[in-house]
This record gives C-alpha cells, sequence and structure tokens, in this order.
C-alpha cells in the first residue's frame, strides 16, 4: 500500500493547491490476499518521521506505540483489491496508473499484451509510470519528464487535457514509500477493517460486473 498512500497524498494536496474539488479514488491491486490485508491497516514504523515530513506526518498519520498508521480519511480514498494484470480484464478510464517493476518479471509477448491492456485502461491523456529499466512498446503511448520512465496516451492535438496531475508534477511531489512495521489490532480497529474489506471486495465486484456487461454488449 506504500504507493497508494503516497500517490492519494500527492493528490490530496495537489487538487487543494489548484482549488479542485473532486473525488479521488485510487485503486490497489496485488496477487496476494496477505498483501492486500496488510495495506488495508496502513500501519507503518516509526521510521517513517524522517521519511514522510512532519506536515504530510501530522496531517495523514495517526501516531502510536509501535509507529504510525495512515489516517481513516485517506485510507477511504484507497481501494484494495486482488488482481492480476496478466490474466484479469483491465480497469478502465483510469488517469493515473502505478506499475513499477511488474513488466520486468514477463517475457516479451506477455509485456507487449499486458502494456496494450494497461495502455486501453487509461483515458485520453492518462499516464503510466513504470519502473526505470522498463521501456512500454506501441505508438499510442509517448514517453514524457525523461529520463523518468512517464509515458501518456497520445491523443488528437486539439483534445483537452484534464488529468490533475501531471507527469512532471509527479517526479517532484511523490513522497517515499514509509515501511510497514507490525501493529496490535484491537477491537474497534478489527471492525474498521472488516467493514472496510466489505466495501473494497463490494467496490471490486461493482467493477468487475461493469465490465462483463460491457464485454457483453460488445
Amino acid at each position: 500500500g506504500e504507493d497508494a498512500y503516497s500517490i492519494a497524498m500527492v493528490l490530496v494536496e495537489e487538487l487543494e493547491a489548484r482549488e479542485l474539488t473532486q473525488p479521488i479514488q485510487v485503486f490497489a491491486t496485488d496477487l496476494r490476499g496477505e498483501a492486500i490485508a496488510q495495506a488495508r491497516h496502513g500501519v507503518f514504523g516509526n521510521d517513517i518521521a524522517g521519511e514522510v515530513g512532519p506536515e504530510r506526518l501530522a496531517r495523514f498519520f495517526h501516531a502510536f506505540a509501535g509507529g504510525y498508521r495512515v489516517n481513516l480519511s485517506l485510507r477511504n480514498k484507497v481501494i484494495f483489491a486482488p488482481h492480476d494484470v496478466a490474466r484479469d480484464a483491465p480497469f478502465s478510464r483510469l488517469d493515473l496508473i502505478l506499475c513499477r517493476g511488474v513488466l520486468a518479471t514477463f517475457e516479451r509477448a506477455l509485456q507487449d499484451r499486458v502494456a496494450r491492456g494497461l495502455q486501453r485502461a487509461l483515458r485520453p491523456w492518462g499516464y503510466l509510470v513504470v519502473g526505470a529499466a522498463e521501456l512500454i512498446p506501441g505508438r499510442h503511448l509517448q514517453r514524457v519528464h525523461a529520463p523518468h520512465p512517464f509515458y501518456r496516451v497520445a491523443v488528437a492535438a486539439d483534445a483537452p487535457e484534464s488529468s490533475a496531475v501531471h507527469g512532471g508534477d509527479l517526479a517532484d511531489v511523490v513522497p517515499p514509500a514509509p515501511r510497514t512495521a507490525p501493529h496490535a489490532i484491537s477491537a474497534v480497529e478489527l471492525e474498521d477493517e472488516q467493514l472496510r474489506t466489505a466495501r473494497d471486495e463490494l467496490a471490486a465486484a461493482r467493477h468487475e460486473i461493469g465490465r462483463a456487461s460491457c464485454r457483453e454488449r460488445v
């Protein structure tokens, strides 16, 4: 959940700076159920105090004896769900996708197929961020803000650009990913996690139903 929470923090700050009030929804996925469950907790060690910075720490985290936990307001902006980019249908109409260090583990044919799926998942002018050593094939993605691995969907020159965060901005404001730490969950926190798990599963199910309906219409 480190990247997901970091991006959520950046989006909150950027929208405020631009005096925009549009809602934020971050989808965070993984193959492993245990990784999804841990990420939902949003718990990190004391060492993040020197990495996140005092302002973000005070605004987005609650301190406890063993470290820090992401506050409920920020956690509610992130939906965690299992997803396999190599097998599952992609999400749709996204403004930004982070897929770092994943494509490098695939063979070339699978890399090309997954890259095409990621491209289709983006809105016009949407951004794709991959690992530093990963190259994205295809004439419909433009590399921007070199040498950083930021790509943008290429559209007509007169198409409006509506993305709230641009590649250059992300390179400057994304905070370092904090490291997780174990945390004993109280009864109240357990109930909160159960509710969030149910919400995330419902949101993922609704999204899957929507994709299935689109495929049936096609």
